[in-house]
């Protein structure tokens, strides 16, 4: 009884596979999803080393939501909502945290393998960056580059596994971090 359930599982997992294997992958079209992720981040300490002792920055937790428009097998674009709760500076003088929200558009490249079941694709975008900090509010230009790879589970769904390195400009230089994320998508 014990094996049964695991070969139950597998045999319907296979015939899953299979049909999605016949089933035909959109080439193009609208794309709505979201995702969970983790942010390990690389920020530059510099000037608050100047003032304080023992600066550490903690990683964060965040979630994003995205709609896109593939205009056909290999090329997509995409708007991207990025929130990461509490980036938590600590220092000799005391702690705080950095909330960080973007607002990014993206070009996206992909090559389709295995009947267009799975898509790696490479990344780069710009847009806006906006901090929370105990101390106040900043906001301006952000940009990143990253890749991942989409696994089509239907013709119409996808799971996938995204890294992107995020880097904000002028007043907000010192925020840099690597965003790791597990995302689901709907495509029309």
């Amino acid at each position: 009884m014990k094996r049964l359930i695991p070969c139950t599982i597998v045999i319907a997992l296979v015939f899953c596979l299979c049909q999605v294997a016949t089933a035909q992958i959109k080439n193009s079209g609208p794309y709505l999803g979201g995702g969970i992720g983790y942010a390990w981040e690389t920020m530059n300490t510099d000037e608050l080393d100047k003032v304080a002792d023992r600066v550490t920055v903690n990683d964060a937790w965040g979630f994003n939501l995205f709609a896109g428009y593939r205009f056909y097998e290999y090329l997509a674009v995409e708007t991207n909502f990025n929130w990461y709760d509490s980036f938590e500076i600590d220092t000799n003088l005391g702690s705080g945290d950095l909330d960080i929200i973007t607002l990014m558009l993206d070009a996206k490249v992909m090559y389709p393998l295995f009947d267009k079941r799975i898509v790696p694709y490479a990344r780069i975008g710009l847009g806006w960056m906006f901090a929370s900090l105990d101390a106040g509010d900043e906001d301006n230009l952000a940009w990143n580059f990253g890749g991942g790879i989409d696994y089509f589970i239907t013709p119409n769904i996808s799971i996938g596994l995204d890294a992107k390195y995020v880097i904000g400009t002028a007043d907000l230089d010192d925020i840099e971090y690597l965003v790791g994320s597990i995302n689901a998508a709907y495509h029309f």
